[in-house]
């Protein structure tokens, strides 16, 4: 009997912040910064070890997106399966990521909720290496989007009854909200 991969977690903890006016990272929810905050929803879902796109990985391809983080993350182990986050969404639910890991790991494919492409569960594949390879060299911006990504391969949307959950926090307004769902 084969034993399952690790799985690993990413935290995207890229771009400039620019319309909240502030790092996301470091802003604060319940006394811990919200990377902290992240990395824990990680941990609690069962992740094997979290890492920091930006901090612990750097982009190989600089400046193109959250693709560029996944990227980085699978070149650097491929013998893993990842679990990624976006560094701003502080509702999500541990039970979320951990459905998201059972479900693609079943299919074997990269699983996602409700249409939306972060988090996301990848499973160990040269092929995702390949694919992101190709979109991240394109000289169309819009090739190194997620969605083009995995319009490029199999992939898993499962449905989320709590869509709450997979709102982020780009702006000061929609950060207070998060904080307000999350009392």
């Amino acid at each position: 009997m084969m034993s399952e991969r690790e799985v690993h977690g990413l935290v995207l903890n890229g771009g400039g912040s620019v319309r909240m006016g502030s790092p996301k990272s470091e802003l604060q929810i319940q006394g811990i910064s919200l990377k902290q905050h992240m990395c824990s929803l990680l941990q609690q879902s069962g992740v094997k070890r979290v890492w920091l796109s930006g901090e612990d990985i750097e982009d190989i391809y600089s400046e193109q997106g959250p693709l560029a983080g996944i990227h980085a993350a699978l070149s650097m182990n491929a013998s893993v399966d990842w679990l990624v986050t976006p560094v701003d969404m502080p509702l999500l639910s541990p039970n979320l990521l951990k459905q998201l890991i059972a479900q693609g790991r079943s299919a074997q494919l990269p699983c996602y909720a409700n249409q939306c492409w972060l988090p996301i569960y990848i499973p160990s594949s040269a092929q995702h290496i390949e694919i992101a390879t190709h979109c991240l060299n394109s000289v169309q911006h819009r090739h190194w989007s997620m969605k083009h990504w995995l319009a490029n391969q199999k992939s898993l949307s499962i449905d989320v009854p709590d869509r709450m959950q997979l709102n982020n926090a780009n702006t000061p307004d929609e950060w207070q909200q998060c904080l307000s769902a999350y009392r």
